[in-house]
């Protein structure tokens, strides 16, 4: 049993089939077997098991400059594609999980037979696509099908590659912050699977619960004397938030009687949650000893448990999260992790450069950071 801080990671990989092995490799805790050719095999596993969730971690567009092809591509998938009308052309976006299930129809869904396509202008038109997307990223997309090849006709298309609003973040918090952060839609998530994971082989964590005042740190020394400081603190507010701690310690720093008792009460939540965590852990340990299932073991872990997911989305998912999490009555847990996102692309904004994404320090917090 470890006890690990919430942290986010910038995801900042490029290569769109790398990006989505290392979130794969996330959810089984398998990172270490990343390697030559292992793309290939574990992207090949979770495509053939209909796993098509983790391809949203990476997003691409395909130009052109006719508005027909470009709303007929669209429109085989509406939900998940986007259209855009620039000065350059006619764009179509979405993550490789649209795409994917545009082109290979896993479903059966969005069938077309080209029924009205006068000289197999589409039909051309969608071989160059399906080409396209096997030519430049053939990890994720191999020929499913045979489609006859297009005759002399040049591509329809004038440019194929990244969407480069699209920001992926790697974070590791407790399953209970982990299910309010799952529940917003428009960032698709990837999570590490308990189902899966064996923690008698891969430790047992779990998320230090903070800011709580009660959160332990390293040694009981260190945690009064960091809870008594950060009392002194915010008893210098003169707005009605330091009047609470005020009544805590005096103007010396010293503990007053009811500082002592509110410091006895923190110190009798913080070693009942942490009888609880090892209980649970003893427990896990236990229904694996009596070869139980990991799925079935895990059902006796609590909310404190850590989970690391990776969550991906365009700027505008990222900004309605922002609000939604950073608000004044959001779980002090969850907005922590907001504060350093909202950060984060307020540095990006300033710099206009992906180049912010290579190398972050750490801001806001002594216990959340945000890195890469």
């Amino acid at each position: 049993m470890d006890y690990v801080q919430p942290s986010i990671l910038s995801f900042t990989e490029q290569d769109p089939a790398v990006r989505i092995e290392r979130c794969i490799r996330i959810a089984y805790k398998s990172e270490d077997k990343i390697g030559p050719g292992s793309a290939d095999r574990i992207i090949n596993f979770c495509t053939s098991k209909k796993h098509f969730s983790v391809l949203t971690h990476a997003n691409a567009y395909i130009r052109t400059q006719d508005h027909t092809i470009a709303t007929f591509i669209q429109m085989r998938n509406p939900k998940y594609l986007s259209f855009e009308q620039r000065e350059d052309g006619y764009y179509v976006f979405g993550n490789m999980r649209a795409w994917y299930e545009t082109i290979y129809n896993p479903y059966g869904k969005f069938r077309e037979d080209f029924e009205y396509d006068i000289n197999n202008r589409l039909y051309n038109a969608w071989v160059w696509l399906e080409n396209m997307f096997n030519e430049t990223w053939p990890v994720l997309f191999k020929c499913k099908f045979c489609l006859k090849t297009p005759g002399v006709e040049e591509t329809p298309f004038d440019d194929i590659g990244i969407n480069h609003n699209w920001y992926s973040f790697i974070v590791t918090t407790d399953i209970g912050v982990g299910k309010e952060w799952l529940r917003h839609t428009t960032l698709p998530p990837t999570q590490e699977s308990t189902r899966y994971v064996n923690y008698s082989k891969k430790e047992l964590q779990f998320c230090l619960p903070y800011p709580f005042g009660w959160t332990p740190k390293d040694s009981i020394e260190n945690w009064v004397i960091s809870t008594c400081s950060n009392w002194s603190d915010l008893a210098e507010d003169p707005s009605e938030k330091g009047d609470r701690y005020r009544i805590l310690i005096d103007s010396n720093g010293i503990l007053t009687l009811p500082g002592q008792v509110e410091l006895v009460r923190l110190a009798k939540i913080q070693t009942t949650w942490e009888i609880q965590m090892e209980t649970a852990s003893e427990a896990y340990n236990r229904m694996l000893d009596y070869n139980a299932a990991p799925q079935e073991a895990r059902t006796v872990l609590p909310h404190s448990t850590a989970t690391t997911f990776v969550v991906s989305g365009d700027r505008e998912a990222w900004d309605h999260f922002i609000i939604l999490r950073d608000a004044d009555d959001a779980n002090p847990q969850i907005r922590i992790l907001a504060e350093n996102i909202r950060d984060f692309f307020k540095r990006y904004d300033a710099n206009k450069t992906t180049d912010l994404l290579l190398g972050m320090e750490p801001l806001n917090s002594e216990h959340v950071w945000l890195q890469s």
